[in-house]
């Protein structure tokens, strides 16, 4: 059986078909290995990393400030850093609704549902705080 492949030209039978932007399948292999290699580190560590260490299993008012604390300054620190070169071309990238509206249904849907999500944790958690 003869098909087009993406780029719209004619692909033979014992030929594989690329996805325009997809992986092939020696880099499929690839993140598949990384990922199989990563599961088994942390299985480990978790496993094995307990034997090593006794501050999971003791109450640390300073270590759970830090593990609470790292994620969001980390973050507020990777975004300060991409607002710093919005000048130069760099930055966050900006989406609006002609990006929205490019990917059609799905593009709304997406839309929809992301404000969705956001809305149905934001709405309790904030209630929550302003009447407790």
């Amino acid at each position: 059986q003869d098909g087009v492949g993406a780029s719209g030209a004619r692909v033979g039978a014992g030929e594989a078909m690329a996805v325009e932007g997809g992986l092939d399948m020696g880099e499929e292999a690839a993140l598949a290995g990384k990922v199989l290699a990563g599961t088994v580190a942390i299985a480990y560590a978790v496993k094995y990393g307990s034997l090593a260490v006794d501050f999971p299993f003791a109450p640390s008012v300073p270590l759970s400030a830090g593990i609470l604390a790292a994620p969001p300054l980390l973050l507020g620190a990777r975004y300060a850093q991409l607002s710093a070169g919005e000048g130069e071309g760099g930055g966050l990238p900006q989406l609006s609704m002609a990006d929205v509206k490019k990917y059609g249904v799905a593009g709304t849907i997406a839309y929809v549902l992301t404000e969705l999500a956001f809305w149905a944790f934001a709405f309790p958690v904030a209630a929550t705080l302003f009447y407790n």
